[in-house]
């Protein structure tokens, strides 16, 4: 504990809102896992970007059938099942993804990789995309290579990081939905009132010496679930509240949970900086130097304007 108590109640709140923040998350990501919510929602990235009014699913059935995405299949433990049977994986690599496309027309595997035959074969495989988004994407590429079939492949594999980047948007999203829903419920099913927990921090020293002990631990060693174990937080239901109680009680919790929403890492990185803070302090300035903030110093050097060797 330091001689500045606000300073320590700082370290015990970012403390707290760090371990909400992890059980939250860790709860979130065994939800995905349970439900496979990445591959369901390549699943039906693929299906969108694969399916055509002409054609329906065909070339989604035709794509998962592959030998390149059966193999995949395999690699991420799911043999004996039928591709069409199976979700894709959660991730696929830009170079297998445009291989797999361009190898369910069949032209391109029995062509080879390069030359003239090579890019035949691709303009042909492709046609046998026409309707689906891919198809078109894949095309408008195509006429853009001017018989380059390197440049084909670059820009097209390009163009599925591009979308792979914009589908982890939309699964960061429903996970920053779920983080939130999970650490509302956490917030209100144990009580974890920032209002409370400052208080009790400010007013109870040996409470205050507790929790910056663990504090310091858990931001060296990241053991939270010694920190969770034998952290003396004021929280749970076991004082009723009564009258403007209540509205104490919704103010801190709405607090906690804004917190909580922020993320496991920005709490510990804000925890790690306060901990250096209170174990180090700021340095004194050096002679001839300038301070500069967080420690840093710019030392002043005599001129050398004049300067001549000896």
């Amino acid at each position: 504990m330091t001689s500045f108590p606000a300073l320590d109640v700082a370290i015990g709140l970012s403390f707290a809102y760090f371990l909400f923040s992890v059980l939250s998350t860790t709860i979130t990501e065994t939800i995905s896992r349970f439900t496979k919510m990445r591959a369901r929602k390549m699943e039906d990235w693929l299906k969108a970007v694969l399916t055509s009014d002409d054609h329906g699913m065909r070339s989604y059935n035709e794509f998962m059938e592959t030998p390149i995405m059966t193999a995949l299949l395999k690699s991420v433990g799911r043999p004996g099942k039928r591709p069409k049977q199976s979700k894709p994986p959660a991730y696929i690599p830009s170079t297998h993804f445009v291989a797999a496309a361009l190898s369910a027309g069949g032209s391109a595997v029995s062509a080879g990789d390069s030359g003239a035959a090579a890019w035949k074969a691709a303009g042909d495989d492709i046609a046998k995309l026409h309707g689906t988004i891919v198809g078109d994407a894949l095309q408008e590429l195509y006429d853009r290579s001017g018989g380059d079939i390197v440049r084909f492949r670059a820009d097209s594999e390009a163009w599925f990081d591009d979308q792979m980047e914009r589908l982890s948007g939309v699964y960061r999203r429903w996970s920053q939905t779920i983080v939130w829903v999970i650490g509302a419920a956490l917030v209100v099913a144990l009580n974890a009132n920032t209002l409370r927990i400052a208080e009790t921090l400010w007013n109870d020293p040996s409470k205050r010496a507790a929790i910056v002990a663990q504090a310091g631990q858990a931001s060296s060693d990241a053991n939270v679930n010694t920190a969770i174990n034998n952290l003396p937080l004021p929280i749970g239901w076991d004082n009723a509240y009564h009258g403007i109680g209540w509205l104490y009680a919704l103010v801190g919790m709405l607090l906690t949970l804004a917190a909580v929403s922020l993320g496991a890492p920005f709490w510990f990185d804000a925890l790690s900086r306060l901990s250096r803070v209170r174990q180090t302090g700021t340095p004194p300035p050096a002679s001839n130097a300038t301070r500069g903030g967080e420690g840093d110093q710019a030392r002043t050097l005599p001129s050398l304007a004049n300067w001549k060797p000896s």
